[in-house]
């Protein structure tokens, strides 16, 4: 499995957080809204929000994994967004400041 995708499915279960997985079944793709609950050595078991309910996916079917990106800018940088917001509204007043 790329490295990656272990990333990406490692940061949902420490995290609790839903990622979107592309994975192949068969001769169809699809793609999924979980949240991993246990990574095992061949499958990812998790919550799809899709079927409503807990599913185990084969790793080597995972053909990709991301993380939303609006909630990784939420998480990663809550103070610069908020800053870059009262500067984009010209509220630079209100906003603070670090000084």
């Amino acid at each position: 499995m790329i490295i990656l995708i272990q990333y990406v499915l490692k940061y949902s279960l420490d995290n609790r957080f839903p990622v979107t997985i592309i994975y192949q079944k068969g001769l169809e793709i699809n793609q999924r809204r979980i949240q991993v609950i246990k990574i095992e050595s061949g499958t990812i078991l998790a919550y799809c929000y899709y079927k409503k309910g807990i599913r185990s996916f084969k790793k080597e079917s995972i053909l990709s994994a991301q993380i939303p990106e609006t909630s990784v800018l939420l998480k990663l940088k809550p103070r610069l967004l908020s800053e870059n917001h009262c500067y984009m509204a010209g509220q630079r007043n209100g906003c603070e400041t670090e000084h």
